[in-house]
């Protein structure tokens, strides 16, 4: 990198993430509110129903969990405001956010298919 960077790491799921850092330059946030609104736009868009709805079927709960795990991931939101969005508690938005890391890790194909999504 350039003289004036500086390496900097992290811990993040038991592994050291590195990354360079430009000194006087403060990392963009998203905005909670409008990513979130987005997220869940392009989502139900997706899966043709609403995030809120008591459904079980596979692609509401996938959208559900995508977007618990997109919010967790880019917003600085606490659980409990992710899980208000979809009227759920907490524990389901973490249980949620890790069962989509998990499927991350090893299924390619619900990679693709969520692609657009996990994107964003």
């Amino acid at each position: 990198m350039k003289d004036n960077s500086i390496l900097c790491s992290k811990m993040e799921n038991n592994e050291i993430k590195s990354y360079w850092v430009i000194p006087g330059l403060t990392p963009i946030k998203k905005d909670n509110k409008a990513y979130s609104s987005l997220v869940i736009e392009k989502i139900e868009k997706k899966i043709q129903s609403t995030l809120k709805e008591k459904n079980r079927k596979r692609k509401i709960v996938e959208g559900r969990q995508i977007m618990c795990y997109k919010l967790r991931k880019e917003t600085d939101m606490s659980l409990k405001e992710i899980g208000n969005l979809i009227n759920k508690d907490h524990a389901t938005v973490l249980y949620s956010s890790k069962h989509i890391e998990d499927i991350l890790k090893v299924d390619k194909k619900f990679e693709k298919e969520w692609e657009e999504i996990l994107n964003l």
